[in-house]
């Protein structure tokens, strides 16, 4: 579990930090072999990666991976070649002022870039840094577990290290800004110095003068904690992301029920009860959720910036009825995914109705694709008289166009992604081909097991996510591979297309689709 979801994260931050343009020609960034550990530069494609279980993006865009396994710390650069910074492959303690590449490296668990461009890496109790011209030396050590490391804006590093958070300045004085942690977690850092670290079951904060406050309290398993530009505070803790405003107001984004007694369908988010498969925020800074849970879900949830629940579409029966009617009252059957144009429209991929249905800003629902009969026909026709295969994602273009992900059964029905057009045809836009060569081809020739995510950029490309790589389909229908080619673990140092992937992940923008984090 740990590699699958540190190679989805990888995924994310390659996408969205990277700064890279690409065609719609589908093609794989990284990963490819197997075994093995990458040398010198290759192309990302081609190495293999083992176990990468922490990341970092420098202000050019490059993307470093700390790979515990591997013993190495890489750098993909948005040109798609991966560079081995520091480490050899084989385990040990790194010399003193070494060539960061010719001196071992004892399980990276962390990393971390400057503004100048020095890496940290934190590794068995210490941390290094590997200077502009590749010499490793010692910054911080006398610890027993640091795992996670956060720059300032100020140049300090901050340094999680077995329930103790240190600081490191600039000039090498080392600190102890809170000890005595359960933990801690995930940590950031604020424009004003503050640190947030998530610990057992609260976050604490502490300020530059080493004050300490618990900050929330009550969470289930907070993983992470994130800061943005106007000081709010977020926290994934699995059922909720939680929200703390500067001024220490909290609200639920999206959550669970605790208490039984107190679960609710309308009304404050943080009583409700969710099962989230899919999730997307408007230009209002309203965010929709499609609930897949037995509870009251089969439905999808609205969620304003007031932290107010409702329900937009469903009436939580996992059937099918309600066209030309209000989508509140209608029937949904697992709304796995959904997006909305540009119009306010809500499209939802109804998956056990099999069928997309769209709900107006006036709140009537009808079905746009889908005839209920699971299966791929009608191309070429009117799409609400074709059948679709198990419609996991949807994304809809600046033209108006509609994106549909069918994951199918890879024999019966392979996976497809279906274009419907603001006139209502639907055609087949990739998949549905018999060819296993899927890089700088024709989309509709290649055969695609189970696309599970969609994302669409500024240019029109659509991105892809399926059988472990994520592709690219240009306007024009040409596709390829920019990350992945197998399931596996591998391709640093080398190409992105020829890396291996395991369940790559997708990312949206505010007010484009937004896709499954992960398959239940």
């Amino acid at each position: 579990m740990m590699r699958k979801a540190a190679l989805r994260a990888w995924v994310v931050l390659l996408l969205a930090g990277s700064g890279l343009s690409y065609a719609q020609i589908i093609t794989t960034m990284a990963g490819g072999a197997w075994w093995g550990c990458p040398k010198g530069t290759m192309a990302a494609l081609q190495a293999p990666l083992r176990y990468p279980g922490a990341l970092a993006i420098d202000l050019q865009g490059n993307l470093y991976v700390a790979d515990r396994d591997n013993l190495e710390v890489m750098r993909l650069s948005p040109d798609g070649m991966l560079t081995v910074v520091a480490g050899t492959g084989g385990q040990g303690s790194p010399a003193e002022g070494a060539q960061a590449t010719s001196t071992p490296l004892d399980s990276p668990a962390g990393v971390a870039v400057d503004a100048a461009g020095n890496v940290y890496i934190a590794a068995n109790g210490r941390v290094r840094k590997v200077s502009l011209n590749g010499i490793i030396t010692t910054v911080a050590s006398g610890g027993s577990g640091a795992n996670r490391l956060a720059m300032d804006a100020a140049g300090n590093l901050y340094i999680g290290d077995s329930g103790t958070i240190r600081k490191v300045t600039p000039g090498g004085v080392i600190s102890t800004v809170a000890k005595g942690l359960w933990g801690p977690g995930g940590i950031a850092v604020d424009s004003a110095g503050n640190v947030f670290a998530t610990l057992y079951n609260t976050v604490l904060k502490v300020t530059p003068d080493g004050t300490s406050t618990t900050v929330v309290t009550n969470l289930g398993q907070p993983a992470d904690v994130a800061v943005d530009a106007a000081g709010n505070l977020y926290i994934a803790e699995g059922s909720d992301v939680v929200k703390v405003a500067p001024g220490g107001t909290r609200t639920t984004v999206a959550g669970y029920c605790k208490y039984s007694g107190a679960c609710t369908e309308e009304g404050q988010a943080t009583n409700a009860t969710l099962d989230a498969r899919a999730v997307v925020a408007d230009a209002n800074g309203n965010i929709y959720i499609g609930d897949i849970g037995e509870t009251y879900g089969h439905r999808v949830r609205k969620v304003t910036p007031a932290g107010i629940i409702g329900t937009v579409a469903g009436n939580g029966l996992p059937r099918f009825f309600g066209d030309g009617g209000a989508a509140s009252e209608a029937a949904l059957a697992t709304p796995a995914g959904i997006a909305l144009d540009s119009a306010g429209n809500l499209f939802i991929a109804d998956q056990k109705n099999q069928r997309v249905r769209k709900v107006t800003p006036a709140g009537i629902i009808s079905t746009v694709a889908g005839n209920g009969t699971e299966g791929f026909s009608g191309d070429k026709g009117p799409a609400a008289k074709a059948s679709l295969s198990s419609p996991t994602a949807v994304a809809v273009d600046a033209a108006g166009n509609l994106y549909i992900a069918e994951g199918g059964h890879y024999y019966d029905y392979p996976g497809r992604v279906r274009k419907v057009t603001p006139d209502g045809n639907i055609n087949t836009f990739a998949g549905g081909g018999t060819g296993y060569e899927l890089n700088g081809v024709p989309a509709t020739s290649a055969r695609l097991g189970s696309p599970e995510a969609l994302l669409l950029d500024a240019a029109g490309n659509l991105f892809l996510a399926a059988d472990n790589v994520v592709y690219k389909v240009t306007p024009g229908g040409t596709m390829t591979a920019i990350a992945g080619t197998y399931s596996g673990y591998a391709g640093d140092g080398g190409p992105a297309a020829k890396a291996q992937l395991y369940s790559p992940l997708a990312r949206s923008r505010p007010g484009r689709s937004r896709q499954p984090v992960h398959r239940r």
